[in-house]
């Protein structure tokens, strides 16, 4: 559920835990051609959410799909 999580994040990020990596994607190999690799935090590092408070995603999400005609 990527989309409504990145939603979510905007509308209240602080249900989110975020970590430091350092992101890349695989480009050179056929066999994880795309993948997302994910590691250690280095001086180009990017925040990742890695757990959302489920008690708080779920109600914000039933609230928004409720407004949906």
């Amino acid at each position: 559920m990527h989309d409504p999580c990145c939603i979510a994040y905007l509308a209240a990020p602080r249900m989110f835990t975020l970590a430091t990596h350092h992101i890349q994607i695989e480009l050179k190999d056929d066999r994880r051609y795309g993948q997302t690799i994910a590691s250690p935090a280095r001086s180009d590092a990017t925040q990742v959410a890695v757990a959302v408070d489920q008690d708080k995603f779920w109600p914000l999400l039933d609230r928004a799909f409720a407004t949906l005609p």
